[in-house]
């Protein structure tokens, strides 16, 4: 994103000398500039969710806007403003960025990490991954490397009459992983139509911000993995971010 956090707390500031006194006593922005400052402070908001879209200050910053209901209340501008000046003083890492690079190199890597454990066996042991569980148990040991607080088989809400257990929840970056295993039998159609039910699903879980699904095919059962991704990838949404990896793709 080109716009730097110092350039909306500039813009910020020059709402500072246009409040006035209005009903029930309170202080709100004067009118000629309450446009501007919704503008304004969707546009931080966008930035902050952005850049840092899974940190508490984020959803507080959101959460001040909602409260607001379109008042313009005062208040509510020089809350905005204080927190956008605690991102420029701060600078928190951005944990949402990091994990997606953990993952995404975990998934890019996952089949040739496979590859090295069937062929670095002693004694010419055998390794089978034959359904989805193998994949789960492998991954999950990876996983374990990188984060400190994973969830196996997390039940997501009820949604259009059940519910159903998520792969992995890891709460330290609010992401869900879904795992499954292309065959002959299950390509394409049944595993795209499980994933956007899945991601309908998922919607609804608040603790959930991202989700990841991984589809491992090794044996190379789906025809345009590409195509895929990107149709999935189009479901992303406000509440749920989606991102598909189909593995290994060469």
């Amino acid at each position: 994103m080109d716009i730097r956090i110092e350039d909306l707390i500039k813009d910020g500031e020059s709402f500072a000398n246009n409040q006035h006194l209005a009903r029930d006593n309170k202080l709100y922005l004067k009118q000629n500039c309450q446009s501007t400052f919704f503008e304004w402070a969707n546009s931080s908001l966008m930035f902050l969710q952005y850049e840092y879209p899974n940190h508490p200050q984020t959803e507080s910053f959101k959460k001040i806007i909602n409260d607001d209901k379109q008042m313009a209340l005062f208040a509510t501008y020089q809350n905005l403003l204080g927190i956008l000046k605690a991102f420029a003083k701060i600078k928190p890492q951005n944990n949402n960025l990091d994990a997606e690079l953990i993952l995404t190199t975990i998934f890019n890597n996952f089949s040739r990490f496979v590859h090295q454990l069937k062929r670095g066996r002693h004694d010419g042991r055998d390794l089978f991954i034959s359904d989805e569980y193998d994949v789960q148990d492998l991954l999950h040991a990876v996983l374990k490397l990188h984060f400190s607080d994973i969830r196996p088989e997390v039940w997501t809400p009820n949604y259009a009459g059940s519910s159903s257990r998520m792969d992995f929840l890891i709460n330290d970056c609010k992401s869900a992983i879904e795992v499954k295993f292309a065959k002959h039998t299950h390509k394409e159609n049944k595993i795209g139509e499980e994933l956007l039910s899945d991601i309908a699903k998922y919607s609804e879980y608040p603790e959930c911000q991202s989700l990841y699904c991984f589809i491992y095919d090794p044996d190379y059962c789906i025809c345009n993995p590409k195509g895929l991704e990107d149709d999935l990838n189009k479901n992303s949404s406000e509440k749920l971010r989606v991102k598909v990896f189909v593995r290994p793709l060469e």
